[in-house]
Parts: structure tokens; C-alpha cells; sequence
């Protein structure tokens, strides 16, 4: 019983010591199947929507990415995504947080314009409220 044991220990290391030797021999390395962030991607949604995409980074429910055809920055719910893509992103490490900006999804073009618009109309509102308070405190003195 002790000798089969021990032959069956050499057959192994010899069988892995083989496989080791080919991979020397041929130049091969091994590579890990798993995919590293940042990823270049051609992502689908479940509409059949497609864009192409780097991914930055992954919760456990969401995706963020950055759109090749003008850089905004995106985050998508992963669950939002087609069945092969979902798999895809399921192997990406998770981060603990996705989103630097809590408040902010996409950071494109259109959003700086929508926020300098924000920033327009808030400094109007400031100046408006500063006249009607000085128009009602003149009118009060008199």
C-alpha cells in the first residue's frame, strides 16, 4: 500500500515537472485569464445598445467607465448590462468606491456647460436678492 502511494507521488511530480519543462521549452508563459483595470471594451447594455469604453473601476453594483468617443466619465448599474458583459465586469476587482464625486455621474462637455449655467443663474439670483434687499431697506427708511 506504502509503495503505490508513493508512486503515484512521483507520477504527479513527474507529469508537473513535464508541463513546467514544455512551457520553458516553448517560450509560453501562463497568463492569468482575469482582466486588470483599466479595460478597453466594446460594452452592450440590455437594450442592444453598444459603446466603446475603458472601465476605471467596479462596486458591487456599478460600473464606471470612461466613453473612448469623448471622454466622459460614466457609471452604469452593472445589472444594466448584457449578460456577457456582466460576466466580463463580475472578474474585475471591486473597488471601494467607484465615484470620487458623490453628486456627479458623468463628467463630460455637456455637464461642465450645465454647470457653469447652474453658476450663471445663481450668481444673477445673489445679485437680485442683494438689490431687492437694498430697494426694500430704502423704502423702509423712508
Amino acid at each position: 500500500m506504502k509503495r503505490g502511494n508513493l508512486f503515484l507521488c512521483l507520477l504527479v511530480l513527474t507529469v508537473s515537472a513535464c508541463d513546467q519543462a514544455e512551457d520553458v521549452v516553448s517560450g509560453q508563459e501562463k497568463t492569468s485569464s482575469v482582466p486588470q483595470l483599466p479595460a478597453k471594451r466594446t460594452i452592450t447594455d440590455v437594450d442592444g445598445r453598444k459603446l466603446e469604453v475603458e472601465i476605471t473601476g467596479r462596486t458591487a453594483d456599478k460600473v464606471r467607465f470612461v466613453r473612448l468617443s469623448d471622454k466622459a466619465e460614466y457609471e452604469f448599474a452593472i445589472e444594466r448590462l448584457s449578460e456577457v458583459d456582466r460576466e466580463f465586469v463580475s472578474q474585475l476587482p471591486v473597488s471601494e468606491s467607484v465615484s470620487p464625486k458623490k453628486d456627479k455621474v458623468a463628467t463630460g462637455p455637456a455637464d461642465q456647460k450645465l454647470a457653469d449655467r447652474k453658476d450663471w443663474y445663481e450668481t444673477r439670483i445673489r445679485e437680485y436678492e442683494t438689490r431687492l434687499a437694498k430697494k426694500n431697506l430704502t423704502t423702509l427708511q423712508r
